[in-house]
């Protein structure tokens, strides 16, 4: 199997949890974790490629608030500074679990959509750019968010 087609298994996972009725707080929490820390593996050995075709297959607004709506099944907001490589840092903002699936659903799909027309190097394309420039950093807060909320859940 080639690292876009296991790119393209977890993002299949992904988008399947995002879409689907959600669980209990604590499943939920657990799924999105191991999904999450699948995709951004595994994007990791996506190829750098050239840019070509971006953002054609974009999904509507009204299918991504239905994510963002589902994605309120996890278990909190979170706060995280805007750029964890400057310490210390003045600027702090607030992160929102929901708005990270939905984020993340949304440029996953555009890519599965190329994906599933026989478009593999633009679905790659797609996946890397978007995650070296947005969805990865959304993954990377939403992990380390739930890791702490596990922790916290293990402690009480």
């Amino acid at each position: 199997m080639t690292a876009t087609d296991a790119f393209a298994q977890s993002a299949v996972a992904f988008c399947t949890w995002a879409t689907s009725k959600p669980a209990n707080v604590a499943t939920e929490a657990a799924h999105a974790t191991r999904l999450l820390a699948s995709l951004y593996a595994r994007a990791l050995d996506l190829r750098e490629t050239p840019l070509g075709a971006f953002g054609e297959e974009q999904p509507t607004k009204d299918e991504w608030t239905q994510v963002f709506r589902r994605g309120a099944a996890l278990p909190f907001d979170y706060y995280s500074c805007a750029d964890p490589s400057e310490v210390p840092t003045d600027v702090v903002m607030i992160g929102d679990l929901a708005d990270d699936v939905a984020d993340i659903w949304a440029d996953l799909t555009a890519g599965l959509r190329l994906y599933g027309d026989g478009r593999i190097d633009e679905a790659e394309t797609e996946w890397k750019v978007r995650f070296d420039s947005h969805w990865g950093r959304h993954a990377a807060d939403a992990l380390a968010a739930l890791q702490a909320w596990h922790q916290r859940a293990l402690s009480t």
